[in-house]
Order: structure tokens, then C-alpha cells, then sequence
């Protein structure tokens, strides 16, 4: 009887990393490991949610369409009590198995009886099992599911913050105002602004925004104070098997929520596979010619988001000295956020002839990786980046770029795989 492992995640299939970092670590898995099956489970707002066609075409699968095949799976939900099971198929595998299941907001841990609940029904139908859970929302609930007896079944990824991470994020986006009416995050007191779609004048907008703020702070922190009491009950508990993404942020759970030592490993398995040198090459002449990209530029490459906390304005900084000094430099921004990308190049007067903003299929990114030379990751200084081990920075190096970076991630500066590539810190006053 082949043995199954379990592999829950809550924060979705659609989610930017899942490709890379979670679906294609299971097909290595199942090359690896013959012997045994894999049930993944997604926890998703819609338990009728299909997996988007690029995913399926990214790994060559495909979902069964005859209407027999959905009429038995409507019934199945139905009869099981929000089930939906979709076997995937590849072309080097049909062990895989996915599993849709319901997802409430979170509100608080109480919140996540509903998906411990539909868990544990799943988790009595198999004998023969071992779980892994994506984060601490996921494993919490797999934790809860299991019951002690089981919990040595279970290791759970651990590849962020998740307190810090949202404490982080609202405020950088949540302008926090001080008795002048001045943010005090950095941006600009502006003479009118739109609140709930009306123009209104600056002391209006204070007392609006004011108010607002109170009330948002306060729900910011509540929730940030939720998120780290569950990561406190998922990574301090005894027994169960931590995979951390770099050694600060192992570090981090042994001093914050104590984290036994031997209960922490580092991840290896989802980092990605070096491409051969001939490979490299061959995409480097194709998409060069593709772009119209000189064949003799030197290349520098972004590729992420135009959110503040992935620095693009430093970004276009740091190309700009670079054409100062040479003027035949290109910069390839592969984005999702076009448009704000193209602002800020104009903003710092960029002529268009050097550089290329596209949006690119994550199937082709390694093509268009391969084109440039330099790979750009900056990020703030804040305990989130400096445990964390940047996806962009393990897609740079599988076609061998160099990678500039400005010492905020401790993962880059220290004795790890990182340093099997060439790396150079460029540092900025103040952070940047």
C-alpha cells in the first residue's frame, strides 16, 4: 500500500509563488519518490474554485472535461460535505490528487473551526499518511486537525513572518498622520484629497483621516496581535518538524516563540534547478533578438512588483547611475504593474530606448532571465526581509546572473547557497 503525504496550504493556488515554490517541488517529490502518492489540499474562498489554465499548462496537466467526470464531483460535494476532489494529471506522474476545501476570513483562531473541521473528515480517511502545511495559518489548522497523538507527523514550512509580514505591509500603505496633518510614513500633505470619492478641503480630510486611521490602527493591531498568537501555538509546539527558509529566520522562531533547536531544518527541496550553460545561451540569443536588446549591452534585469517594499524606485536609482556611466546599459523590468513602473521611469527621465517593461508568463521566465546579466533585489531594512529568502533571487541564479542586493537579507550575505554565485552589495545612505 503506497504511503500518501498530505500538503495543506490556506493562502490559495493562485498565489505568485505557488508554481515555483510549492507545485513543482511536488512533481520533483513524486519523481523522487516512487512509492508514494500526494494529496494537496487548498483551502480557498470558493470550494468550487478549478485550478487557472496557466497552472495546468505550466505543468502539463489538464483537468478531466467529460460531463460525467463533473457530474460525479458535484454529487461527491454534495454527499461529502464541501469536497472537491480533482485529480491532476502530468506527464510524468498521476499521483497527484487536489483537493478543494471552504475558507472563512480569518477573524481570530476561532475562525479556522470551520477548515479544522473539514480537515479532520479528510484526514480519518487515510491510514498511511505524513502532512506538510504552508505557513502558520495552515498549520495551525492541520495541528488542530491532527490531535497530539499525530502531530509527529507534521512539518510545517515556515517561509515568513506572518505578524510581522502584515504589520510591515499596512504601514508602509496606511498613511499614519501626526497633529499637523503631515504623514508620518513619508508621503506628502497634499490641498485636496479624494476621501470616500469627494473633494474635500485639508481640515476636513485631517478629521477624516484622522478618525480613520484610530479605527484602522486599532483593527492593525489586533490582528497583528492574532497572527502572533497562532504562530506561537503552531512553532512552539514540541514535536512537531519546522523547514525554515534561511537560518535568521530559524533563529528568529527559536527566540521569539521557542522553537526548540533540533525541530528546525532548512529548506532545500524548492530551490530551483541550475540550467545548463547551453540553455542559458540559446534563450539569451532568442530573446535578445525577440526585444531588438543590443547583443553586446550589459543587461540588468527586476523582476517583481512596483510595491514600496520591493524598492522600484531605488531600483531605477541605481540603473540611472549605471547609464550615467555607460550609455548602452538596458534594464528589463518583468512586471505585473506596468503602468507604475513606466511612471517612475519617466519621473527619472529614463530614455525609452533602455529599457523594456513586460509582463511575462512565470512558464517563460527563465527565457527571459537568461537575456540579461545583473539581477537587481533590493529591499528595506526590516527583520521581514532580512529572515527571508527572496523567490527572485533563487530565479536569478538558476540561469546564473549576478546579483545586486543591498545587505537587508541575511541569506545573501552570509556562508549559503547564495554565495555559489556571484553577489555584490550596493549600499545606499540610509538604507538606500
Amino acid at each position: 500500500m503506497k504511503q500518501t503525504h498530505i500538503f495543506v496550504i490556506y493562502d490559495g493556488i493562485e498565489n505568485s509563488v505557488f508554481p515555483g515554490q510549492v507545485l513543482q517541488p511536488l512533481c520533483d517529490f513524486l519523481s523522487r519518490n516512487p512509492e508514494q502518492n500526494i494529496l494537496l489540499i487548498s483551502f480557498e474562498k470558493n470550494n468550487d474554485f478549478l485550478p487557472p489554465p496557466s497552472i495546468q499548462f505550466l505543468f502539463q496537466k489538464s483537468l478531466p472535461s467529460t460531463p460525467s467526470y463533473y457530474a460525479k464531483a458535484t454529487k461527491d460535494r454534495s454527499a461529502s460535505s464541501g469536497h472537491n476532489r480533482t485529480p491532476l494529471r502530468s506527464a510524468s506522474s498521476k499521483r497527484l490528487e487536489l483537493l478543494i476545501l471552504k475558507k472563512n476570513r480569518f477573524l481570530g483562531q476561532w475562525s479556522l473551526y470551520p477548515a479544522i473541521w473539514q480537515l479532520k473528515k479528510v484526514l480519518k480517511q487515510h491510514q498511511n499518511f505524513t502532512v506538510t502545511a504552508r505557513g502558520p495559518l495552515a498549520g495551525y489548522v492541520t495541528k488542530q486537525a491532527l490531535g497530539k497523538p499525530l502531530r509527529s507527523c507534521l512539518t510545517v514550512q515556515a517561509r515568513g513572518l506572518l505578524a510581522e509580514e502584515y504589520k510591515f505591509v499596512n504601514n508602509t500603505s496606511l498613511p499614519l498622520m501626526d497633529s499637523t496633518g503631515l504623514t508620518t510614513n513619508g508621503g506628502e500633505r497634499n490641498s485636496h484629497s479624494l476621501v470616500r470619492g469627494e473633494l474635500v478641503e485639508p481640515y476636513e480630510r485631517k478629521k477624516k483621516l484622522f478618525t480613520k486611521n484610530i479605527f484602522l490602527g486599532f483593527l492593525y493591531l489586533l490582528r497583528a496581535r492574532q497572527y502572533k498568537q497562532l504562530e506561537k501555538k503552531v512553532y512552539g509546539t514540541p514535536g512537531i518538524k519546522i523547514e525554515a527558509v534561511s537560518p535568521a529566520l530559524g533563529e528568529f522562531l527559536q527566540k521569539e516563540f521557542g522553537t526548540k533547536k533540533n525541530q528546525i531544518s532548512i529548506a532545500k527541496q524548492d530551490i530551483p534547478k541550475q540550467f545548463q550553460p547551453a540553455q542559458i545561451t540559446s534563450w539569451k540569443k532568442e530573446i535578445r533578438e525577440k526585444l531588438q536588446i543590443p547583443v553586446n549591452s550589459c543587461v540588468y534585469c527586476f523582476n517583481g512588483s512596483a510595491k514600496p517594499w520591493q524598492c522600484p524606485e531605488q531600483v531605477v536609482t541605481f540603473f540611472k547611475k549605471k547609464l550615467e556611466k555607460k550609455s548602452d546599459v538596458f534594464l528589463l523590468v518583468l512586471t505585473q504593474q506596468k503602468k507604475e513602473f513606466q511612471q517612475i521611469l519617466r519621473k527619472k527621465n529614463i530614455p525609452e530606448k533602455n529599457y523594456l517593461v513586460i509582463t511575462v508568463a512565470h512558464k517563460e521566465i527563465y527565457k527571459y532571465l537568461s537575456a540579461c546579466d545583473v539581477g537587481l533585489l533590493f529591499r528595506e531594512p526590516h527583520v521581514v526581509n532580512w529572515v527571508s529568502r527572496p523567490t527572485k533571487v533563487l530565479e536569478y541564479q538558476a540561469v546564473g546572473l549576478e546579483v545586486v542586493h543591498n545587505n537587508t537579507v541575511e541569506w545573501m550575505t552570509t556562508d549559503t547557497p547564495a554565495q555559489s554565485h556571484k553577489t555584490t552589495v550596493q549600499n545606499f545612505p540610509h538604507g538606500f
